[in-house]
């Protein structure tokens, strides 16, 4: 999509000059992966949500919109396998996953929901 952007003057259009803006059309996303080559999925969730990449001894914590958190686990298999975490206690809504690596810095943060 391109649009062609007008600045303001007060109480009018300015039309001596603009600037052209192309915005690549977006249609969705089957999954999430972030940088780290974390996949987290499904989106939207229901019972279960399937994390893979994890690393050894990384940690993987589950916050409601509030930031109570709501499960901490502890990954204890290899970047090769998927890590099934049981949900089906939370109620429909929004959740953040958040994933640290064994010495405590920040991986990856994703917004998630529960059906």
């Amino acid at each position: 999509m391109t649009a062609t952007i007008y600045p303001l003057s007060p109480g009018c259009y300015d039309n001596a000059t603009s600037d052209t803006v192309t915005v690549p059309d977006i249609t969705g996303v089957a999954q999430i992966e972030t940088a780290n080559s974390i996949s987290v999925y499904p989106n939207p969730f229901g019972d279960f949500l399937f994390i893979k990449g994890l690393q050894e001894n990384d940690r993987v914590t589950v916050f409601d919109r509030d930031g109570r958190k709501m499960t901490d686990i502890m990954a204890v298999n290899t970047p090769q396998t998927v890590q099934r975490i049981l949900l089906n206690s939370l109620t429909p809504g929004l959740y953040f996953v958040c994933v640290w690596d064994k010495d405590g810095n920040e991986k990856t943060k994703l917004t998630v929901t529960k059906l």
